[in-house]
Protein backbone atom coordinates (compact mmCIF):
# COMPACT_ATOMS: atom_id res chain seq x y z
CA UNK A 1 0.00 0.00 0.00
CA UNK A 2 1.32 3.66 -0.77
CA UNK A 3 1.36 5.88 1.76
CA UNK A 4 1.16 10.10 1.02
CA UNK A 5 4.19 11.82 1.00
CA UNK A 6 4.83 13.54 4.72
CA UNK A 7 7.20 16.43 5.51
CA UNK A 8 9.89 16.62 7.49
CA UNK A 9 9.59 16.17 10.94
CA UNK A 10 12.30 18.52 11.50
CA UNK A 11 11.37 21.28 9.93
CA UNK A 12 8.10 21.30 11.33
CA UNK A 13 9.62 21.87 14.65
CA UNK A 14 12.02 24.27 14.01
CA UNK A 15 9.25 26.38 11.84
CA UNK A 16 6.96 26.31 14.91
CA UNK A 17 9.81 26.96 17.63
CA UNK A 18 11.33 29.79 15.16
CA UNK A 19 7.64 30.98 15.13
CA UNK A 20 7.34 31.02 19.08
CA UNK A 21 10.25 32.79 19.08
CA UNK A 22 9.65 35.86 16.85
CA UNK A 23 6.30 36.25 18.38
CA UNK A 24 7.78 36.37 22.24
CA UNK A 25 10.11 38.58 21.11
CA UNK A 26 8.03 40.56 19.51
CA UNK A 27 5.74 40.74 22.36
CA UNK A 28 8.67 41.80 24.60
CA UNK A 29 10.16 44.64 22.43
CA UNK A 30 6.42 45.81 22.12
CA UNK A 31 6.47 46.20 25.87
CA UNK A 32 10.25 48.13 26.18
CA UNK A 33 8.89 50.59 23.54
CA UNK A 34 11.32 52.32 21.28
CA UNK A 35 14.00 52.20 23.25
CA UNK A 36 17.76 50.45 22.20
CA UNK A 37 16.45 47.19 23.98
CA UNK A 38 13.12 47.39 22.84
CA UNK A 39 14.60 47.62 18.91
CA UNK A 40 17.69 45.11 19.62
CA UNK A 41 14.45 43.02 19.94
CA UNK A 42 13.05 43.92 16.95
CA UNK A 43 15.98 42.83 14.95
CA UNK A 44 16.60 39.62 16.77
CA UNK A 45 12.90 39.01 15.89
CA UNK A 46 12.76 39.99 12.69
CA UNK A 47 15.77 37.41 12.23
CA UNK A 48 14.09 34.53 13.93
CA UNK A 49 11.22 35.00 11.38
CA UNK A 50 13.54 34.63 8.45
CA UNK A 51 14.26 31.56 10.10
CA UNK A 52 10.99 30.55 10.39
CA UNK A 53 10.41 31.15 6.31
CA UNK A 54 13.48 29.36 5.48
CA UNK A 55 12.12 26.03 7.94
CA UNK A 56 8.88 26.35 5.86
CA UNK A 57 10.56 26.86 2.47
CA UNK A 58 12.51 23.63 3.14
CA UNK A 59 9.40 21.68 4.11
CA UNK A 60 7.46 23.21 0.89
CA UNK A 61 10.14 22.40 -1.28
CA UNK A 62 10.97 18.70 -0.03
CA UNK A 63 7.53 17.88 -0.44
CA UNK A 64 7.11 20.61 -4.39
CA UNK A 65 10.76 19.75 -5.61
CA UNK A 66 13.21 17.77 -4.27
CA UNK A 67 10.62 14.48 -3.19
CA UNK A 68 9.41 14.10 -6.67
CA UNK A 69 13.19 14.90 -8.09
CA UNK A 70 14.27 12.32 -6.19
CA UNK A 71 11.42 9.67 -6.51
CA UNK A 72 12.23 10.29 -10.87
CA UNK A 73 15.32 9.38 -10.73
CA UNK A 74 15.32 6.73 -8.19
CA UNK A 75 12.82 5.04 -10.70
CA UNK A 76 14.75 6.10 -13.36
CA UNK A 77 17.45 4.00 -11.89
CA UNK A 78 15.24 0.86 -10.96
CA UNK A 79 13.86 1.05 -14.47
CA UNK A 80 17.82 0.82 -15.60
CA UNK A 81 18.05 -1.81 -12.94
CA UNK A 82 15.40 -3.92 -14.68
CA UNK A 83 16.53 -3.89 -17.80
CA UNK A 84 19.84 -5.36 -16.67
CA UNK A 85 18.77 -7.49 -13.66
CA UNK A 86 19.54 -11.54 -13.01
CA UNK A 87 22.75 -11.01 -15.32
CA UNK A 88 23.82 -14.57 -16.63
CA UNK A 89 27.53 -15.03 -16.75
CA UNK A 90 28.76 -14.22 -20.53
CA UNK A 91 29.56 -17.47 -22.76
CA UNK A 92 33.01 -17.78 -22.74
CA UNK A 93 33.40 -17.07 -26.91
CA UNK A 94 36.40 -15.75 -28.84
CA UNK A 95 34.84 -12.28 -30.23
CA UNK A 96 36.15 -10.09 -32.86
CA UNK A 97 39.27 -7.78 -31.14
CA UNK A 98 37.97 -4.52 -30.90
CA UNK A 99 39.23 -2.54 -34.10
CA UNK A 100 39.53 1.64 -33.33
CA UNK A 101 39.72 4.39 -35.80
CA UNK A 102 38.53 8.03 -34.29
CA UNK A 103 38.44 9.19 -38.05
CA UNK A 104 35.78 6.37 -39.09
CA UNK A 105 34.05 6.19 -35.57
CA UNK A 106 33.31 9.76 -35.33
CA UNK A 107 29.71 11.22 -35.65
CA UNK A 108 28.67 14.50 -37.76
CA UNK A 109 25.43 16.15 -35.54
CA UNK A 110 22.76 16.45 -38.21
CA UNK A 111 21.84 20.32 -36.15
CA UNK A 112 18.82 21.87 -36.92
CA UNK A 113 15.73 19.91 -36.98
CA UNK A 114 17.25 17.04 -38.42
CA UNK A 115 19.04 16.89 -35.39
CA UNK A 116 16.00 17.17 -33.14
CA UNK A 117 14.37 14.00 -34.45
CA UNK A 118 13.04 11.61 -31.96
CA UNK A 119 14.91 8.20 -31.72
CA UNK A 120 11.80 6.73 -31.49
CA UNK A 121 10.76 7.94 -34.88
CA UNK A 122 13.88 7.25 -36.69
CA UNK A 123 14.36 4.49 -39.37
CA UNK A 124 17.64 2.00 -39.00
CA UNK A 125 19.51 -0.70 -40.81
CA UNK A 126 20.90 -2.51 -37.99
CA UNK A 127 23.96 -4.38 -40.24
CA UNK A 128 26.89 -6.60 -39.39
CA UNK A 129 29.61 -8.22 -41.75
CA UNK A 130 31.37 -11.48 -42.45
CA UNK A 131 35.27 -11.33 -44.25
CA UNK A 132 38.22 -13.24 -44.97
CA UNK A 133 39.86 -12.03 -42.30
CA UNK A 134 40.50 -8.91 -39.77
CA UNK A 135 42.52 -6.60 -42.04
CA UNK A 136 40.86 -3.54 -43.11
CA UNK A 137 42.99 -2.81 -46.00
CA UNK A 138 43.35 -6.02 -47.44
CA UNK A 139 40.67 -8.68 -46.50
CA UNK A 140 37.56 -8.75 -48.08
CA UNK A 141 33.70 -9.02 -47.37
CA UNK A 142 32.03 -12.19 -47.44
CA UNK A 143 28.54 -11.83 -46.30
CA UNK A 144 26.19 -8.94 -45.52
CA UNK A 145 23.34 -9.39 -43.18
CA UNK A 146 21.10 -5.81 -41.97
CA UNK A 147 17.42 -5.66 -40.45
CA UNK A 148 15.65 -2.57 -40.53
CA UNK A 149 14.01 -0.73 -37.21
CA UNK A 150 11.78 1.96 -36.50
CA UNK A 151 12.65 3.10 -33.17
CA UNK A 152 13.34 0.16 -30.97
CA UNK A 153 11.05 -1.96 -32.81
CA UNK A 154 12.72 -4.79 -35.18
CA UNK A 155 9.97 -4.44 -38.91
CA UNK A 156 8.95 -7.76 -39.26
CA UNK A 157 10.35 -9.45 -42.27
CA UNK A 158 12.60 -6.23 -43.66
CA UNK A 159 15.92 -8.11 -43.43
CA UNK A 160 18.65 -8.31 -46.37
CA UNK A 161 21.26 -10.97 -46.48
CA UNK A 162 23.28 -12.17 -49.09
CA UNK A 163 26.84 -13.93 -49.50
CA UNK A 164 29.53 -12.22 -51.20
CA UNK A 165 31.99 -13.71 -53.55
CA UNK A 166 35.74 -11.88 -52.44
CA UNK A 167 37.71 -12.96 -55.36
CA UNK A 168 40.06 -14.80 -53.48
CA UNK A 169 40.32 -18.49 -51.69
CA UNK A 170 39.06 -18.05 -47.91
CA UNK A 171 41.44 -18.87 -45.44
CA UNK A 172 40.32 -22.40 -43.38
CA UNK A 173 40.78 -20.69 -40.40
CA UNK A 174 37.89 -17.98 -40.91
CA UNK A 175 35.52 -20.91 -42.34
CA UNK A 176 35.85 -22.37 -39.33
CA UNK A 177 34.80 -19.18 -37.60
CA UNK A 178 31.44 -18.13 -40.10
CA UNK A 179 30.82 -21.60 -41.81
CA UNK A 180 31.23 -19.94 -45.46
CA UNK A 181 34.08 -21.33 -47.77
CA UNK A 182 34.79 -21.08 -51.42
CA UNK A 183 32.07 -23.06 -52.50
CA UNK A 184 29.51 -21.55 -51.00
CA UNK A 185 30.25 -17.77 -52.66
CA UNK A 186 30.28 -19.26 -56.20
CA UNK A 187 28.08 -17.26 -57.86
CA UNK A 188 27.80 -14.52 -55.34
CA UNK A 189 27.85 -10.89 -56.27
CA UNK A 190 31.13 -9.34 -55.85
CA UNK A 191 32.01 -7.12 -53.04
CA UNK A 192 30.62 -3.81 -55.27
CA UNK A 193 27.71 -5.23 -56.38
CA UNK A 194 26.59 -6.66 -52.69
CA UNK A 195 28.00 -3.15 -51.47
CA UNK A 196 25.33 -1.69 -54.44
CA UNK A 197 21.96 -3.83 -53.28
CA UNK A 198 23.16 -3.30 -49.49
CA UNK A 199 22.70 0.64 -50.27
CA UNK A 200 19.74 0.19 -51.90
CA UNK A 201 18.19 -1.72 -48.75
CA UNK A 202 19.74 0.71 -46.27
CA UNK A 203 18.40 4.16 -48.52
CA UNK A 204 16.80 7.14 -46.03
CA UNK A 205 17.44 4.90 -43.04
CA UNK A 206 20.45 5.53 -40.05
CA UNK A 207 23.12 2.79 -40.11
CA UNK A 208 23.91 0.72 -36.85
CA UNK A 209 26.42 -1.82 -36.15
CA UNK A 210 28.91 -3.03 -33.43
CA UNK A 211 32.47 -1.82 -33.41
CA UNK A 212 30.91 -0.35 -36.51
CA UNK A 213 34.32 1.58 -37.57
CA UNK A 214 35.48 -2.12 -38.53
CA UNK A 215 32.45 -2.77 -40.72
CA UNK A 216 32.34 0.78 -42.51
CA UNK A 217 36.00 0.54 -42.98
CA UNK A 218 34.98 -2.51 -45.75
CA UNK A 219 31.70 -1.15 -46.78
CA UNK A 220 33.70 1.91 -47.94
CA UNK A 221 36.35 -0.42 -49.96
CA UNK A 222 33.38 -2.01 -51.30
CA UNK A 223 31.02 0.99 -52.21
CA UNK A 224 34.10 2.60 -53.69
CA UNK A 225 34.61 -0.17 -55.88
CA UNK A 226 30.97 0.39 -57.76
CA UNK A 227 31.21 4.06 -57.40
CA UNK A 228 28.67 4.10 -54.06
CA UNK A 229 29.56 6.53 -51.18
CA UNK A 230 29.01 5.32 -47.57
CA UNK A 231 29.86 8.48 -45.87
CA UNK A 232 27.61 8.71 -43.17
CA UNK A 233 29.15 6.57 -40.26
CA UNK A 234 26.62 4.78 -38.35
CA UNK A 235 25.73 4.94 -34.55
CA UNK A 236 27.93 2.05 -32.82
CA UNK A 237 26.47 -0.07 -30.02
CA UNK A 238 29.94 -0.79 -28.48
CA UNK A 239 30.35 3.16 -28.31
CA UNK A 240 26.93 3.68 -27.07
CA UNK A 241 27.16 0.94 -24.15
CA UNK A 242 30.43 2.37 -23.18
CA UNK A 243 28.67 5.54 -22.73
CA UNK A 244 25.90 4.30 -20.49
CA UNK A 245 27.43 1.27 -18.85
CA UNK A 246 31.75 2.69 -18.48
CA UNK A 247 32.36 0.20 -15.40
CA UNK A 248 31.25 -2.92 -17.76
CA UNK A 249 34.36 -5.15 -18.43
CA UNK A 250 33.45 -6.46 -21.57
CA UNK A 251 31.40 -4.20 -24.46
CA UNK A 252 31.82 -6.88 -26.52
CA UNK A 253 28.17 -7.90 -28.62
CA UNK A 254 28.54 -11.14 -26.15
CA UNK A 255 29.13 -9.27 -23.33
CA UNK A 256 26.03 -6.81 -23.89
CA UNK A 257 24.33 -9.59 -24.97
CA UNK A 258 24.28 -11.29 -21.63
CA UNK A 259 24.11 -8.08 -19.75
CA UNK A 260 20.33 -7.62 -21.42
CA UNK A 261 19.67 -11.18 -21.93
CA UNK A 262 19.52 -11.87 -25.20
CA UNK A 263 19.71 -14.67 -27.06
CA UNK A 264 22.36 -14.77 -30.35
CA UNK A 265 21.50 -16.72 -33.04
CA UNK A 266 24.42 -18.61 -34.68
CA UNK A 267 26.94 -16.60 -34.27
CA UNK A 268 28.80 -15.07 -36.84
CA UNK A 269 26.32 -15.47 -38.86
CA UNK A 270 26.06 -12.02 -40.71
CA UNK A 271 22.34 -11.88 -40.34
CA UNK A 272 22.10 -13.26 -37.20
CA UNK A 273 24.51 -11.15 -35.32
CA UNK A 274 22.44 -8.35 -36.98
CA UNK A 275 19.60 -9.72 -35.59
CA UNK A 276 21.36 -9.30 -32.26
CA UNK A 277 22.61 -6.28 -32.57
CA UNK A 278 19.24 -4.75 -32.97
CA UNK A 279 17.93 -5.96 -29.45
CA UNK A 280 21.10 -4.92 -27.79
CA UNK A 281 20.45 -1.85 -29.54
CA UNK A 282 16.64 -1.70 -28.53
CA UNK A 283 17.54 -2.20 -25.35
CA UNK A 284 20.51 0.50 -25.33
CA UNK A 285 17.53 2.72 -26.91
CA UNK A 286 15.26 2.15 -23.51
CA UNK A 287 18.49 2.79 -21.07
CA UNK A 288 19.06 6.20 -23.44
CA UNK A 289 15.28 7.42 -23.06
CA UNK A 290 15.55 7.31 -19.10
CA UNK A 291 19.04 8.95 -18.93
CA UNK A 292 17.11 11.66 -20.67
CA UNK A 293 18.69 10.69 -24.44
CA UNK A 294 16.24 10.57 -27.03
CA UNK A 295 16.98 12.56 -29.93
CA UNK A 296 19.22 11.94 -33.02
CA UNK A 297 22.12 15.10 -32.01
CA UNK A 298 21.58 13.76 -28.14
CA UNK A 299 22.97 10.02 -29.05
CA UNK A 300 25.51 11.66 -31.62
CA UNK A 301 26.83 13.51 -28.61
CA UNK A 302 26.90 10.72 -26.11
CA UNK A 303 29.09 8.22 -28.82
CA UNK A 304 31.25 10.79 -29.73
CA UNK A 305 32.12 11.39 -25.98
CA UNK A 306 32.31 7.60 -25.32
CA UNK A 307 34.76 7.79 -28.64
CA UNK A 308 36.93 10.52 -26.38
CA UNK A 309 37.14 8.71 -23.95
CA UNK A 310 38.29 5.77 -25.78
CA UNK A 311 41.06 7.39 -26.99
CA UNK A 312 42.53 9.11 -24.29
CA UNK A 313 42.57 5.88 -22.54
CA UNK A 314 44.11 4.44 -25.27
CA UNK A 315 46.95 7.55 -25.72
CA UNK A 316 47.79 6.30 -21.75
CA UNK A 317 47.86 2.94 -21.84
CA UNK A 318 50.82 2.80 -24.69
Amino acid sequence: MKTRDRPPLAGIVAAAVGGLVAFALLYWAASRGPDGAGMLGIGIAALAGIGTALALTNVLLGRTVVGPMRAALAAREMEIARLTANTPPPIPRAPRPEFFDPELARLTPAGGAEGKRKLAALTFVVFDLETTGLDTKNDRIVSIGAVRTRGPECLDGQCFATLVDPGRPIPKANTAIHGIDDAAVAGAPDAGAAAKLFAGFARESVLVAHNAAFDLAFLKRAGGEAGIEFDHPPFDTLLIARHLFPDLADHSLDGLAALLRIEIGRRHSALDDAHATARVFARLLEVCALRGIDDYDELVEASNMALELRRAAKSIAR
